[in-house]
Parts: structure tokens; C-alpha cells; sequence
């Protein structure tokens, strides 16, 4: 992951070797968005769970925490993701 934050922010450490460099919220931030998208965690990425809708494609809130710690949490994810959502409707942001 260390590559992909260094298009960020290029002066960043070598994680492999300061790994509480990670708790850096700029680093983590980068870090979670890339290994979501690409699957980096588990091997499952966002892309699997969630697509759009008005494609025909799936958007499965509860089965997409899989992307980084199985389904610990997931109906209460689930509900945040939906309100979250639904947000973005009502305010015009999709």
C-alpha cells in the first residue's frame, strides 16, 4: 500500500517498517479507500457488493462489510449505509 499513499503524499514512510505510521488519519484514509476499492483486505472488493442501480446492477450494503471484516456489525452497517444513501437522494447527490 506503501505506492499507492506515496501518489499522496509522497514523503510518507515505508509502512513495512514504520507500521504505527498507519494510525496517521491522512495515511489511513488513503489506505481504507484503496484497500476497499481493490480488495487489498480480503480479497473482496466494493465493486462486488455495490454497484448502481440504474444499470441493473446490485447494491448490497449488509453483504459488503465482507470487503473488510466479514459481516461483524453488518445489519448496523447496513442501516447506516441505507440512511446514508438516502441522503444523497434527497439532497441530489447521486
Amino acid at each position: 500500500m506503501t505506492p499507492i499513499v506515496r501518489n499522496f503524499y509522497p514523503g510518507s514512510p515505508d509502512f513495512t517498517n514504520d507500521s504505527e505510521a498507519v494510525k496517521d488519519p491522512n495515511f489511513a484514509a488513503v489506505i481504507m479507500f484503496y484497500g476497499m476499492f481493490l480488495g487489498s483486505f480480503t480479497g473482496r472488493a466494493l465493486k462486488h457488493y455495490i454497484g448502481d442501480p440504474d444499470k441493473g446492477q446490485i447494491v448490497d450494503f449488509y453483504n459488503a462489510r465482507k470487503v473488510i471484516n466479514g459481516l461483524d456489525q453488518a445489519p448496523k452497517i447496513e442501516a447506516h449505509a441505507k440512511r446514508f444513501d438516502n441522503a444523497l437522494d434527497h439532497a441530489g447527490a447521486k
